[in-house]
């Protein structure tokens, strides 16, 4: 990733991926789910299927090993927040493995980022800022 916003993506079991740029999800125009009976486990996010709220440091590194450094530099510090929400249409919390229902849709996939700073030891520049980001994917199910 060359900015947090790919973090915020979502990719459908099919292969469709959505970004911040690419969402033209509404209430009124959710995206669909290509199969019936899919949850929101079947949508690949970078989270671990088992969190809704991750540090970056615990993202990036050990066990996730999100982490690449093509020159060199090794050693990372970052610092910062990702955040998953799922609701249904009267915005209620809903879990990763709960299977969407037509009566409860569309359903908001809420993907939100803190501010925070990424640290190398060394590079030129040795570190970059990011600022707070957040998208919101309305989906419904096939």
């Amino acid at each position: 990733a060359l900015n947090i916003e790919v973090l915020l993506g979502i990719t459908l079991s099919n292969g469709e991926q959505y970004t911040a740029k690419t969402n033209t999800s509404s209430s009124s125009n959710p995206i669909e789910l290509p199969v019936a009976g899919q949850s929101f486990a079947d949508i690949d996010m970078i989270f671990p299927t088992n969190v809704d709220l991750i540090t970056l440091k615990k993202l990036i590194g050990p066990p996730n090993n999100y982490w690449w450094d093509d020159d060199g530099d090794g050693e990372i510090n970052v610092n910062g927040f990702l955040e998953l929400s799922l609701v249904d249409e009267r915005s209620r919390t809903v879990s990763r493995n709960t299977v969407l229902r037509p009566c409860k849709a569309p359903y908001e996939v809420i993907l939100t980022s803190t501010n925070g700073t990424l640290t190398t030891r060394y590079g030129i520049p040795n570190s970059s800022d990011f600022n707070p980001s957040r998208v919101t994917y309305f989906v419904k199910p096939k």
